[in-house]
């Protein structure tokens, strides 16, 4: 593979373009609470070098932070597929999986298009959402369907994202039953190969941003059957707005029957985050009981240390974050 970085630089830049308009001081009429470490997990993509390899930067994880719980991307780009008459090139998922520690779990977030899916010529069928399963969904859980350390798969990443082309490509945007067909088809297939493997539904932008249309969006999926086709419902959780969680936010999440894993959470600025996610975390887990896991946005991140999401960057004079302290110095 040509290079790591590329993988994911569409994918970071799309997700999170919007979590700055909200209002910052809000979240601190919470109290603060002690976290559950046991709770915890984090986004860790082991694709940025200068922080060490993926086996370097996953066993700090679990040996330095604590941490057991990992969510991994595995992007289709063009540099997996440069062309549609190409191999998919696995070499370094491969890698991540193998760098997972004893005693890990992870969780892989199934996302991305390489540049040709954008044209329609070449579709499978004429479908872009068939030629996503069949050309690249299906061919991962097939893969690692068998690796006891992955205990599950997310398809795909915020479909109501109006600020990501691909989405517009798959028809997500204003269509969640189209997004529903991906998972129909990808249910169909896990019954069958990847019985014991969990399949997460794909987390919307975050729920307390974009209000109403975002909560809109997760109440037209489970309007339209999302939840018998899944084993848990994700959802992102960012942004300071907490009243709005009393506007309609938690009667939806506590109407869930499944359980629900925030796939991604977290604060920019190293001196934010501890003090956002205890706040946040503990309050969640008292009013929607059905959360089984928080996983932390992000392990490491190549940004300024008052702009970054991630618990490491690259800054000489202050490269972790108070929350990478909190966990390995003072977390139970």
């Amino acid at each position: 593979m040509t290079t790591v970085k590329a993988l994911f630089v569409t994918f970071l830049v799309l997700c999170y373009a919007s979590v700055l308009a909200e209002e910052p001081q809000a979240i601190t009429l919470l109290p603060e609470k002690d976290l559950q470490r046991e709770t915890l997990g984090i986004n860790a993509f082991g694709n940025l070098p200068q922080f060490g390899t993926p086996s370097m930067q996953f066993d700090e994880i679990k040996q330095v932070l604590g941490l057991q719980h990992y969510r991994l991307l595995f992007a289709w780009s063009n540099e997996v597929q440069g062309s549609p008459g190409t191999r998919p090139d696995f070499s370094f998922y491969d890698d991540l999986i193998k760098s997972l520690p004893r005693g890990t779990r992870a969780i892989i977030v199934i996302a991305n298009l390489p540049d040709w899916m954008h044209q329609q010529s070449n579709w499978k069928r004429g479908d872009p959402v068939f030629t996503l399963y069949r050309r690249w969904i299906r061919k991962v859980i097939v893969r690692y369907r068998r690796k006891r350390k992955i205990i599950g798969f997310q398809i795909w990443n915020e479909p109501n994202d109006d600020g990501n082309s691909e989405n517009f490509t798959l028809n997500f945007v204003d269509n969640p039953e189209q997004y529903i067909q991906l998972v129909k088809r990808t249910q169909r297939l896990m019954s069958r190969r990847a019985k014991k493997k969990t399949l997460i539904g794909a987390a919307t932008t975050s729920i307390l941003q974009n209000f109403p249309e975002t909560l809109e969006y997760n109440q037209a999926l489970h309007q339209q059957g999302l939840e018998q086709y899944i084993d848990s419902w994700g959802i992102h959780v960012y942004g300071s707005s907490h009243e709005r969680f009393y506007l309609g936010v938690l009667d939806f999440l506590q109407s869930l029957t499944k359980p629900i894993l925030v796939t991604e959470t977290g604060r920019q600025g190293i001196f934010e985050q501890t003090e956002y996610l205890r706040r946040l975390l503990p309050f969640l887990s008292e009013e929607v009981p059905g959360i089984q896991r928080f996983y932390i946005y992000r392990f490491a991140e190549p940004s300024d240390p008052d702009t970054t999401f991630g618990l490491k960057n690259p800054s000489t004079s202050f490269p972790v974050s108070d929350l990478y302290i909190h966990l390995r110095d003072e977390l139970p």
